[in-house]
């Protein structure tokens, strides 16, 4: 079957088109933000018969096991792995919607609003919340056709913005982010007053919202329990941006550049307001006696890093490797943004506690230092070919670190910095390293290592193999 030897990574099976996607097929294998979507397209009408849809499922089935997917009974949609079957039926649909798949916002209302005309012709201001829930009530997803992450579903995010919606609908303007919305076309009413910007009225064609799909559907969704004229108390700042004024062949490159920045600049991260918590403040000052800097801030990437300085991130890597629970250790993996989702929950104070002194995070630090440096050695000599050492070593480097740490003696309990022994290090890594790939070989021969590493019930089996 081709996309078996898809997934076996045998690209000289296939024709060139598909071997220069060789490289981003192998990174998709190897993480688990990726999603395989399996498309069996036919010229026939749709469906097809029992037996072959059987076996379709029974290999989604199969694929996703080999994942290490717990919960095979996840929506199809939900599945990393997906094997679907479309028709031409299918696809003149789909062709269909696309070509009508167009919004047009009439009589939207705008306050205390601005104007931009170069170099690109834009409106801002405030727009009510009881505009917004009409528009996702006759528009719904279709309103962020343009958007890198459309629906993220429920997240802390989403709650937080529902929560300032229905206790302080005053304050949204305040507290929230806004909205920014591409359109091909602006018509201002012939009736607004361009001298008293207080009010206007504006017709919008082809919009598209690529930043603020959270606010825009959290507010729709509120409609339903409230009424209107609650919602119009929530003000939302807003720009609606055209584009239309760049030439045919800038248009689109204009358009995604805009998409693209307004979904990564200004982001304010969980780690952000970490640096002010006490126990980061006062690891601060204990790593300042001890001759280190402990920085707090994110940097712009742009300095050389000094062995006497230690930032907050690898910090986090070493304390949560030194604590080696399963599902710290496989959070760290996967999800480490959540450590600082709620600097008053139990991940973060796991990890950060008034029982971390200062010089155990250094040598939590300098340890783990030394551990990485070895894994990124043992990778840069292995053949590239021998995909399964190669996937072993990237994926599986929180895990050994947890291991290695915890064999340091003394690291736990000392009260003086304790200088990392590499050839001790080494000599435990190569061990770890072949029980770690008997154990895959003789037990999960078809695991995908991005998804082995970070699942709490494979780690803790893992580790009763090496300790």
């Amino acid at each position: 079957m081709p996309a078996k030897k898809l997934q076996q990574e045998e690209f000289s099976r296939f024709d060139i088109r598909l071997q220069r996607k060789a490289a981003d097929i192998i990174k998709a294998l190897s993480s688990i933000d990726y999603k395989f979507l399996f498309v069996m397209v036919h010229t026939g009408k749709r469906g097809a018969a029992e037996n072959i849809l059987a076996d379709m499922q029974a290999w989604q089935k199969e694929l996703n096991e080999a994942a290490i997917v717990t919960n095979l009974q996840t929506p199809t949609r939900d599945l990393p792995f997906q094997v679907h079957l479309a028709s031409a039926e299918d696809l003149m649909e789909w062709m269909r919607y696309q070509a009508s798949d167009t919004v047009d916002l009439d009589d939207v209302e705008i306050t205390q609003y601005g104007r931009i005309e170069s170099p690109y012709s834009a409106y801002y201001g405030m727009v009510g919340g009881d505009q917004i829930a009409e528009w996702w009530e006759n528009y719904g997803s279709q309103l962020f056709s343009k958007n890198i992450r459309n629906l993220l579903g429920p997240t802390e995010v989403n709650d937080s913005i529902k929560i300032t919606a229905e206790k302080s609908p005053h304050s949204f303007w305040y507290f929230n982010n806004g909205i920014t919305i591409l359109v091909k076309q602006i018509n201002p009413h012939r009736r607004n007053n361009i001298k008293e910007r207080d009010r206007g009225l504006f017709n919008f064609k082809d919009v598209s919202i690529i930043n603020g799909a959270q606010t825009v559907s959290t507010i729709g969704r509120l409609a339903k329990n409230h009424a209107s004229d609650t919602l119009s108390d929530i003000k939302v700042q807003t720009r609606f941006i055209s584009v239309n004024g760049s030439s045919d062949h800038k248009k689109d490159d204009v358009g995604k550049q805009i998409t693209k920045f307004n979904n990564l600049q200004n982001r304010v991260l969980g780690r952000d307001f970490a640096s002010q918590e006490p126990n980061q403040l006062r690891l601060r000052d204990e790593l300042i006696i001890e001759g280190y800097n402990y920085q707090l801030l994110r940097s712009d990437g742009s300095q050389q890093p000094d062995k006497k300085t230690i930032d907050i991130d690898e910090a986090l890597d070493a304390l949560a490797c030194l604590n080696k629970t399963p599902t710290i250790v496989t959070t760290l993996k996967s999800k480490r943004g959540r450590f600082f989702e709620n600097l008053e929950g139990s991940l973060y104070k796991t990890v950060f506690n008034p029982n971390i002194s200062g010089v155990l995070l250094i040598n939590a630090v300098t340890h783990h230092r030394v551990i990485s440096k070895i894994i990124a050695s043992e990778y840069d000599c292995t053949d590239k070919q021998n995909r399964r050492r190669i996937g072993v070593l990237v994926h599986a480097n929180r895990v050994f670190s947890s291991v290695l740490l915890n064999r340091v003696h003394g690291l736990r309990r000392s009260d003086r910095l304790i200088e990392p022994n590499e050839n001790e290090i080494k000599e435990s890594f190569v061990t770890i390293l072949n029980k770690t790939e008997n154990h895959l070989r003789e037990k999960h021969v078809n695991a995908y290592p991005a998804r082995f590493f970070s699942n709490v019930d494979k780690v803790t089996e893992l580790y009763d193999i090496i300790g």
